[in-house]
């Protein structure tokens, strides 16, 4: 272990938490969607804690393949549920993408459920590929590339 070496990172938690407290006093029904793995699970939890710490309830929950490349039908699963809100956790590049474009494909916004979750699902240089299914997607991330800063 050398004392010249540091690594900052996040958690999911960070992120997961905040944006669970803040939907739940916006809706009171949601639906989680994480890949399967610990960053997933973490932000799974974390979103859990903080929607029902805020008095929501989680209707339904599914744990998706890290490498899939459809996400249709967990998407299809999720909107027979009619939740208020869906919140979500893909790692970042083509699952994002693929997520969001199964979310347009399957008309989610039309049908009044708004999709939210981490950053990871529209970082900058994915959004190029997803068209308009992005708009109105709420994040918590823990900074923007984006960001014009010192």
């Amino acid at each position: 272990m050398s004392p010249y070496i540091v690594r900052a990172s996040l958690t999911l938690w960070q992120s997961g938490y905040e944006i669970g407290k803040w939907a739940s006093t916006k809706y009171k029904r949601a639906y989680t969607m994480v890949t399967d793995f610990v960053p997933g699970h973490d932000a799974e939890t974390a979103f859990i804690k903080g929607f029902r710490d805020g008095g929501g309830e989680i209707i339904g929950s599914v744990r998706m393949p890290i490498k899939s490349p459809d996400f249709v039908a967990f998407m299809q699963r999720a909107k027979d549920l009619k939740p208020e809100v869906i919140f979500n956790m893909v790692t970042a590049g083509a699952p994002s993408t693929a997520i969001m474009k199964a979310y347009g494909e399957l008309g989610l916004r039309q049908a009044g459920i708004p999709f939210i979750g981490t950053g990871d699902a529209v970082t900058e240089e994915e959004l190029v590929h997803m068209g308009d299914v992005p708009i109105g997607y709420i994040s918590a991330w823990n900074y923007s590339m984006a960001g014009d800063r010192p």
